[in-house]
Parts: structure tokens; sequence; C-alpha cells
């Protein structure tokens, strides 16, 4: 997809999820991690929390904040902004971003 033209489209509907989703896709791809962080946190700025369809992408954000923080080498900042979120208290499921954030040995 053109990301002018899915700026343009979170420009014109800022509560959007999946156009947010669709943006920090395509800047996986290019692995712009600053831009992961950055559109990360605009989708959750921006997201609407009453809205149970979103509820499945909101998640993914703080998860893609996190990736794009560990990528570049701030594990403690990404623990410090997201680690209430994801705490080790909630650690279940055994993902390569939880156990990150927790093992000062991991490096994804």
């Amino acid at each position: 997809r053109n990301l002018t033209l899915l700026k343009k489209q979170a420009e014109d509907r800022p509560r959007d999820c999946r156009t947010y989703a669709h943006i920090i896709q395509e800047y996986i791809g290019m692995d712009d991690y600053e831009q992961i962080i950055i559109w990360s946190e605009k989708a959750l700025d921006c997201a609407d929390y009453y809205n149970i369809n979103n509820y499945r992408y909101i998640g993914a954000f703080y998860c893609m904040g996190i990736y794009g923080k560990i990528k570049l080498g701030k594990k403690e900042e990404a623990l410090n902004q997201f680690g209430n979120v994801y705490s080790e208290s909630n650690f279940q499921d055994g993902t390569d971003m939880t156990y990150s954030l927790y093992n000062p040995d991991f490096n994804p």
C-alpha cells in the first residue's frame, strides 16, 4: 500500500485503528523502528477505546511500540513506558516480545 495515501487516510479518519495498523506494517517492512514507535504512539492516542472492533489493534500497537524500542536498544525505556501493560505478573504466553523485556540476555 502507498504510505502517502495511508497517512492521508489517518488524517481524514484519525480514530480508524486499521489504518494505523497498515501504516505500522509498512514501516515494519522498511525496518524503520523510529517510525514504528511514532505511529504506535499516535495510534494509541487516537484509538476509540469504546469500539470493540479496535481491541485487537490496541494490543498490537503496544506490542509494536515495545518491538521498536527493543530493536533500537531501548529495552529499559520500553519496560518503563509499556511495562504497565505487559508486566512480568501478566507474563503467561511465553512470547518473545514479553520474554525479551524480562530477560537481559535476549536480543531479538
